[in-house]
Order: C-alpha cells, then structure tokens, then sequence
C-alpha cells in the first residue's frame, strides 16, 4: 500500500475550488475523490493539488502520494 500516505480524521481542512467526484458507489464501497481547492482564510490562501479518497461508510480520508499517480 505505498500509494497510501496517511488516513486523516474528519477535521479534513476546509477548501474551495477543489473536484469531488464519486468513483465507487457498490453497497459498502462508497468512495470519492477530492483533487487540489485552495484552502486558508484571510486573504493567506493556498493552492493545493492533494489528492484524497473519501470512504463513505467510515467517514475517513486517506491522502494519496502523489509519486504513485502517474
């Protein structure tokens, strides 16, 4: 699993601008994947192209590694 860098709780960082896009709905299988946004607040923002999958039924995010998208 060396795509995987880290699983996250679901204080995932609020942003804007990003692509959610569901990619499994099977029963038990629900995912989607969140790409880049820009995150921050204040008029300090930034531009992000992070790439994570959403589980569904357990509520978490996973952060992929870039390196293994290619």
């Amino acid at each position: 699993m060396d795509n995987i860098i880290k699983t996250i709780d679901n204080d995932m960082t609020p942003r804007f601008g990003h692509t959610l896009t569901l990619v499994c709905k099977a029963k038990g299988q629900e995912k989607a994947v969140l790409f880049g946004g820009v995150t921050g607040s204040d008029n300090h923002y930034s531009i992000n192209s992070d790439t994570y999958v959403y589980y569904i039924g357990t509520k978490t995010w996973t952060k992929l590694n870039r390196n293994y998208i290619k």
